[in-house]
């Protein structure tokens, strides 16, 4: 089977990914998780990532409307988005937006709208984005209390001796 890049592809021993390049009949595949022994695939894919495989040790991946996860972000083919979560969508713009896609019940396994006229192609579902990692977006830095020994053996109950610690 021959593949183009942007597809979505699965190798057995190391997961998903996505082709980044073609070479002949290999293809630079960026995994989305680092593989041992990855590596950039030339700059195509992220360090650690990448590997280059022919055709018969990948397979295309379909994605259907019951691969969709709670947090998942669509952008539609009008370039609306929206966050899917308990089975249907949800504006994420706050602005007027111009669809028809309320649940998934709306869309056909390929996530296209499920009707027929062409007017509501607008609908379809064009990329799938998915959170993977959290940054950390506030943590609270305590500042250091002073406190004297009394004090400190005041709030633990009990008398300590001040030690020198090792280097």
């Amino acid at each position: 089977m021959e593949f183009k890049i942007g597809d979505r592809v699965k190798n057995k021993s190391r997961g998903f990914g996505t082709v980044k390049g073609i070479d002949g009949g290999d293809y630079a595949i960026e995994f989305d998780e680092p593989i041992a022994g990855g590596h950039s695939c030339f700059g195509l894919c992220k360090e650690n990532h990448g590997w280059w495989a022919s055709g018969n040790f990948i397979e295309l991946v379909k994605f259907t409307k019951d691969d969709l996860k709670d947090g998942d972000i669509v952008t539609l083919r009008n370039g609306d988005r929206l966050l899917f979560i308990d089975d249907e969508f949800a504006e994420l713009t706050g602005n007027d937006t111009d669809n028809d896609l309320c649940y998934e019940s709306d869309l056909s396994d390929d996530l296209t709208y499920d009707d027929e006229d062409t007017e509501y192609r607008k609908n379809d579902i064009m990329k799938v984005e998915r959170p993977t990692t959290y940054g950390i977006v506030f943590e609270r830095k305590e500042d250091k209390k002073e406190m004297t020994i009394a004090e400190i053996e005041k709030v633990l109950g009990y008398g300590i001796k001040i030690i020198k610690e090792e280097k």
